[in-house]
């Protein structure tokens, strides 16, 4: 509680809108939100400043006007169209090693040969394998597939046959890997 914060300005607004993660946007409103409710506490007036290029985004309108409500709703619509959580289960594999081209063929041997040892799921659906959206850190480069499903058993199906490629020390050997099963972001 700062009672003499009168005026809070938010720079980037837009940084979650177009962000990598489908999380952005509801990311960006719970701030905008949070942070302006601290300026014009007790009996002084507040102001609130928001930067932004897209001032006639849909998203920036309706939180500005006031509409969290709307602007919750109108996500989850979204989110529903587009199947993703949570209207469906997700999972985040990750590799990552001193060379792109070792990541990269990790990733897309896992997924060949667990279609070869069995039938994927058909409501499995599978994005990549894509470079992280920060591919290089650290002098390491990293690639991730993120697969969603209307089902958590079937999610956990296609993990736990991964889980059996995963551990091969023949594919294992060169990567580093992570299973993130519901990511809390995917950044």
């Amino acid at each position: 509680h700062f009672p003499d914060v009168t005026l809070v300005g938010i720079i980037d607004a837009d940084s979650g809108l177009f962000s990598a993660d489908f999380r952005g946007s509801e990311r960006v409103a719970q701030l905008m939100t949070q942070v302006a409710g601290r300026a014009g506490r007790d009996k002084k007036p507040g102001k609130v400043l928001l930067q932004t290029y897209c001032p006639e985004h849909p998203q920036i309108e309706e939180l500005i006007s006031g509409s969290y409500e709307t602007f919750a709703k109108n996500l989850l619509i979204e989110r529903k169209s587009a199947k993703s959580p949570p209207f469906s289960f997700q999972a985040k594999i990750h590799a990552e090693s001193p060379n792109s081209y070792v990541s990269r063929d990790f990733i897309i041997n896992l997924l060949e040969t667990a279609s070869k040892i069995k039938k994927l799921p058909k409501d499995l659906r599978v994005v990549g394998p894509l470079p992280a959206v920060m591919e290089k850190k650290s002098g390491v480069y990293r690639w991730e597939i993120n697969v969603f499903s209307g089902s958590r058993k079937s999610l956990h199906e296609f993990l736990d046959l991964t889980q059996t490629i995963l551990y091969l020390p023949s594919s294992s050997k060169k990567v580093r890997w992570s299973v993130d099963v519901d990511p809390i972001s995917l950044i």
